[in-house]
């Protein structure tokens, strides 16, 4: 087996199905010791930070190895190949209103953030089991200070982050996290103070700008990204932007027109359908001239997926968003539901007909985001769903224009 190649061995490693304990890969590096390097690579590719011991034992809180930050660095230390190997690295804020229960966690901060130079997706996440969101002006000065210094020192080289479940996050961190990545996503996140206060920080020296933002029911942030000095200097020709809310027009809509002339991917989730706005009354920019992919879904698509097309052909004709080539939708089912969410086919008929004749859409994606695992795993289970959704579109599925993704 030495002299198998080390590409065959990595993969064999990464097709290896890892639950969320990390079993499997376990066993496989102490099989033998040219698995050894490959396996601990992939345990380590990501890696979770807390204060809080009660979530060390909570695999449902994080499946990747996880460590409390007072112990942390003494593991390095004693094995710095593993700090070459994170990639992914997800902070779970304190939960704890009492800065004294994890004060010896605080120490650490730095140094360990400072030996993990190869993370390149980083979540800050403030919500624990039970408990409600983090407040992030409780949180100790020293942590986010330490915090703020190594996301200037990456400066553009973190390609995604993910803040969530976070109270009262400070418009100086989300300046930081603009020195740090071209890519911020918030779910969850309201901004603590005076926004019209903060003065912007320049951006970074590796002259990346901001390419895509991702918000979820954080109105608040949104907010802060209105600002005048903000649309002229961060997100002034943004291409990628993706917002979830429960309903139109609002903060949402405002900066869908603040970058409607540079957007060239948009995404929109609707967790439910206001019967009182039409689609007409969404607020959204009467020109999307760049505009190449179209996402749009719904929560409960099996009851309100009507107004998806309604939207499609009213704010996104052919007329509005001329460069538009690829329309995604997403549908959230229950597994036993799936023959009832296309029971009723007005919304397919229409919307393959729409597609079908459109000047220069070329490709209809659709996605069924499964609510419970079930059969997900049977490949015949699959085919079969697979097959009734090609039926349902059978024009844009005729012209090889259909993709169909379960998941």
């Amino acid at each position: 087996m030495a002299a198998l190649p080390a590409e065959l061995i990595d993969l064999v490693v990464e097709n290896i199905e890892a639950d969320d304990d990390m079993q499997n890969l376990k066993s496989c590096c102490l099989a033998a010791s040219l698995f050894q390097h490959p396996c601990q690579k992939r345990i380590h590719r990501s890696m979770t930070l807390l204060f809080d011991s009660v979530l060390l034992d909570g695999d449902d809180v994080c499946a990747s190895p996880h460590y409390r930050w007072r112990n942390i660095l003494q593991h390095l230390e004693n094995h710095p190949h593993l700090a070459e190997y994170v990639v992914e690295l997800q902070l779970l804020l304190p939960s704890t209103q009492s800065p004294e229960e994890y004060a010896d966690d605080v120490l650490p901060v730095s140094s360990v953030l400072n030996k993990l130079h190869k993370v390149r997706e980083l979540e800050i996440a403030g919500l624990t089991i039970g408990g409600p969101p983090c407040v992030w002006s409780r949180l100790p000065l020293q942590f986010t200070d330490d915090l703020f210094a190594w996301l200037h020192t990456c400066d553009g080289r973190l390609v995604h982050i993910c803040c969530c479940f976070v109270d009262e996050l400070s418009p100086s961190a989300i300046q930081h996290m603009l020195v740090a990545s071209s890519s911020l996503e918030f779910k969850y996140c309201r901004v603590y103070g005076e926004i019209s206060s903060f003065t912007v920080l320049p951006q970074p020296t590796s002259g990346r700008s901001l390419r895509r933002l991702r918000f979820h029911e954080s109105d608040l942030v949104i907010l802060f990204f209105l600002r005048a000095e903000c649309q002229e200097n961060i997100i002034k020709g943004l291409k990628k932007l993706s917002l979830g809310f429960t309903g139109l027009p609002g903060p949402p809509s405002q900066l869908c027109c603040a970058v409607g002339d540079s957007i060239e991917d948009l995404t929109l989730y609707l967790r439910r359908s206001r019967s009182e706005h039409t689609e007409r009354d969404l607020g959204l920019p009467q020109q999307f001239p760049h505009l190449r992919r179209l996402s749009l879904g719904l929560a409960e698509s099996n009851h309100n997926k009507d107004i998806l097309l309604k939207i499609i052909q009213v704010c996104f004709s052919a007329k509005i968003a001329p460069a538009l080539s690829r329309i995604v939708v997403n549908m959230s089912v229950w597994e036993r539901n799936v023959e009832f969410t296309l029971a009723s086919r007005t919304f397919e008929n229409d919307l393959d007909d729409y597609c079908a004749t459109h000047p220069t859409v070329k490709k209809l994606s659709l996605v069924l985001s499964f609510s419970t695992a079930g059969n997900f795993k049977d490949s015949r289970w699959r085919a079969e769903n697979s097959n009734r959704l090609h039926a349902a579109f059978p024009k844009m599925a005729e012209k090889g224009r259909l993709d169909v993704e379960l998941k």
